[in-house]
């Protein structure tokens, strides 16, 4: 009988051995199952924010092209406003109403005094030449 009962309990011991290593076996394949899934996911996602990180760029660099047109189309109506203020300047009616270079960098001098910050700025001031045309006040 005592060999009948260990017979039983041998075999109830390889039952459950058996149990624990199917069970084993399961969890490490749903768990290789699951990464490969997880995996897929990511690898889905680092492409999908390549292809945002590229539409990004093209659209900045569009931007800056589009920026630059527009910039580059202005820059006749710039130079023709300067050039108009210039004529204008030398005319009798502009001379009374411009500043001459003196009064201009009056107040440029007054400017430095109440926002010192600013002063440390690169200045204008050299491009202006006295106007004796123009008065003084």
């Amino acid at each position: 009988m005592l060999w009948k009962l260990l017979g039983v309990a041998a075999g109830i011991g390889l039952a459950a051995f058996a149990i624990v290593l199917f069970g084993n076996a399961r969890h490490a394949a749903g768990e290789a199952e699951e990464r490969g899934r997880w995996q897929a996911r990511r690898v889905e996602d680092v492409r999908a924010d390549a292809e945002r990180q590229i539409a990004n760029a093209e659209r900045g660099a569009k931007a800056a092209a589009a920026q630059a047109d527009r910039m580059a189309a202005l820059l006749p109506l710039f130079l023709q406003s300067e050039r108009s203020v210039n004529d204008y300047a030398k005319t009798a009616a502009g001379a009374v109403l411009c500043r001459d270079a003196d009064r201009v960098r009056e107040i440029d001098r007054m400017d430095e005094l109440v926002f010192p910050a600013a002063a440390t700025t690169a200045r204008g001031g050299e491009a202006l030449h006295p106007d004796a045309a123009a008065p003084a006040g």
